[in-house]
């Protein structure tokens, strides 16, 4: 008889994840929501995307729809993905809202702090694709609706420009960025002794001038990641000739993750101050995850190294900074030390979910009751595996094929894998229900 796990006795609630992008790709929020963090939280967690595609080809009453429909709270993450200069990808949240039962709450977050309305040349998008804009705040918010429709915003800034636009709650969110890194990375560190410097993926974004300023100056070595996509290797060559950078000294274009993590690992420190980008800042969130000191200017920088935190252009000081960094080992040990720390502590992802769940109970959105988490915690299971159904139990000494993980397994193996969902499964009108919620998603 398979063994059925326990059911958890406080309520929970349905939250819809909206992106504008397929979000089982490359999204953050997406990867942390195990079944085991879902659990812990009382939450169910579904992801759906809402693009400018889906909106033309599926009518408000179509079935894909119907997640949304039933969800207690939605979180938007607006991030312009599609390109077509129709398509104005600021309203999502707008969009959204219009699928949502009336006493369902919304959270939204633009992803690059609505940036292009005050420097849209900061903006990694062509010029082709600018938004036109005329210049007014103030009638722009009024007419899009878009900081009054959601319920709260989030935000990865200190002091987001937007604020004073906005009468709705406001709070401090960072995405859980340590779900696309390995959870350990050798230290200590084999130092190639360079300085690692990021240009940041903006259109005019550069740190041309802090090479000029800082490392230059100082005759160390850099390691340039330029982020840019449009280079060969003579582009490149090019560049550090036009820069004079120092002997030893690299530039790279684009690099994959794994790449990029290698050869920013072989750093001994990091200087984040590039021109054009008032970002949050990943580049220091990982010299901090492998044990980098970065000086820096920007809201990461105060986070993970508030020591060695600058003014934007302050050259003088991130020379000063630099130099000690090169000079005392003991300060260059304990500072990476404390930075690893910090961003471990920071962006732990346990306390994030936990702070994500606490921001929509605050809202307040309405909770479920225990058997339903259990259900649809049981639907994001199936949504999950790979076939999208669970074998048979077997019996006795009985061996069968499990395809969800290509191997064979028995009883007691069954019971470990499934035997938590053996309610749903032997009920034969709550798996039609289940197996109705994935057909509407186009899963099955």
């Amino acid at each position: 008889m398979p063994h059925i796990g326990r059911l958890y006795e406080r309520d929970f609630v349905l939250i819809v994840i909206v992106t504008e992008f397929p979000s089982g790709s490359f999204f953050q929020w997406h990867d942390v929501w195990n079944i085991e963090k879902q659990n812990k939280n009382n939450v169910s967690i579904v992801n759906v995307e809402v693009s400018p595609e889906k909106i033309k080809q599926l009518p408000p009453d179509h079935k894909y729809w119907n997640t949304l429909k039933e969800a207690d709270g939605v979180f938007v993450y607006v991030s312009r993905f599609c390109l077509k200069e129709s398509w104005e990808w600021f309203k999502l949240p707008v969009e959204v809202k219009k699928f949502m039962k009336p006493n369902a709450k919304m959270i939204c977050q633009f992803d690059d702090e609505l940036i292009w309305m005050v420097h849209q040349e900061n903006e990694w998008w062509g010029e082709e694709y600018d938004y036109k804009f005329d210049g007014n705040f103030e009638k722009f918010f009024v007419e899009s609706n878009i900081l009054n429709v959601a319920d709260a915003y989030f935000t990865v800034l200190e002091e987001p420009w937007w604020k004073k636009h906005c009468s709705k709650p406001i709070f401090y969110m960072p995405l859980p960025q340590l779900s696309r890194y390995p959870k350990e990375y050798p230290y200590p560190r084999l130092t190639n002794g360079n300085i690692a410097v990021i240009r940041h993926m903006s259109r005019t974004g550069s740190s041309d001038s802090l090479i000029k300023n800082v490392t230059n100056p100082l005759r160390k070595r850099t390691s340039y990641f330029y982020c840019s996509t449009n280079m060969n290797s003579q582009d490149r060559l090019d560049k550090i000739k036009e820069l004079d950078l120092s002997s030893g000294s690299f530039l790279f274009g684009f690099l994959f993750r794994d790449h990029y993590l290698d050869y920013l690992s072989h750093c001994l420190i990091g200087i984040d101050d590039s021109e054009h980008y008032v970002g949050w800042s990943r580049f220091v969130m990982e010299c901090a995850f492998l044990n980098i000191p970065c000086i820096s200017s920007n809201y990461a920088g105060k986070l993970f190294f508030p020591e060695l935190y600058v003014k934007h252009g302050d050259y003088e000081t991130i020379k000063d900074h630099t130099e000690r960094l090169f000079r005392d080992k003991k300060f260059c040990n304990d500072i990476a030390i404390l930075g690893k720390e910090r961003v471990m502590e920071h962006l732990n992802p346990d306390r994030l979910c936990e702070s994500f769940t606490k921001r929509f109970i605050e809202i307040g959105t309405e909770q479920r009751s225990k058997e339903e988490q259990e259900f649809f915690l049981f639907v994001d299971f199936l949504r999950k595996l790979r076939t999208h159904e669970i074998p048979r139990c077997p019996t006795g000494t009985e061996m069968i094929d499990d395809r969800n993980f290509y191997e064979t397994i028995d009883l007691k193996t069954w019971n470990e894998k499934y035997g938590r969902w053996y309610k749903f499964i032997s009920d034969r009108n709550t798996y039609i229900r289940v197996k109705k919620i994935l057909y509407d998603e186009g899963i099955i």
